[in-house]
């Protein structure tokens, strides 16, 4: 399974030329327009605030695309992971879109999650969305996107009298397991995270969308 992801490197310049850049082999640097998903993308960033103030400064784009697949999703979010962060510092980019989900990433902070990323030690907030939900009666969920396109399925939580902090924790640890263990979580299967062990179930998502997600109770 490939999904050819592609990540768009963000300036406050306008004097972005990528065939001064020497992207890799295997890796194509093309300047585009500024996406228009921007002010969404920087709207949800809850985890760098400061994105909404950065969009008038920004004057050019390029993205950043692999050639060709590799052998899983993970190992190709990997390759171009690392291909980004190196591009971002040798140009001076200034953010960084995930175009697969459209996170916004500050450049310092996409960096360093990319620095010792490997197949045990994912850099899963570059690449995954933690969307936090609040129902009526104060109970608190969230629902991950872009799992799916890492070969696995999307993980969620309905309502929970955790703190968003203890919910986020234990979504990022079953999302862990999903992309570095042995495979997707069964239905009812327990699973070991941080702060004891959950059990997970496969129902439709709360999103309506059709898909089979992993409902966590916590």
């Amino acid at each position: 399974m490939t999904f050819s992801p592609s990540a768009v490197l963000l300036f406050d310049r306008e004097d972005v030329d990528p065939k001064t850049a020497a992207p890799r082999a295997g890796v194509t640097l093309t300047k585009v327009a500024l996406p228009t998903s921007l002010p969404e993308s920087a709207a949800r960033a809850w985890y760098w605030p400061e994105a909404s103030e950065l969009l008038p400064k920004l004057r050019a784009a390029a993205r950043v695309k692999l050639d060709a697949p590799a052998p899983h999703p993970v190992d190709e979010a990997l390759l171009l992971t690392e291909e980004v962060a190196r591009l971002t510092r040798a140009m001076s980019a200034v953010a960084v879109l995930w175009e697969p989900t459209d996170l916004i990433h500050e450049a310092s902070a996409f960096v360093d999650q990319a620095e010792d990323a490997s197949r045990e030690d994912l850099p899963l907030y570059s690449w995954v969305a933690f969307e936090g939900t609040k129902s009526a009666d104060g109970t608190l969920g969230m629902l991950t996107r872009g799992m799916s396109a890492l070969g696995a399925m999307e993980i969620e939580v309905e309502s929970s009298k955790q703190t968003g902090e203890q919910i986020l924790e234990c979504v990022t640890d079953v999302a862990l397991f999903s992309l570095t263990g042995d495979g997707i979580p069964l239905d009812g299967e327990t699973i070991d995270i941080t702060n004891g062990s959950v059990r997970v179930r496969r129902m439709p998502s709360l999103r309506n969308d059709g898909a089979i997600a992993l409902r966590v109770r916590i």
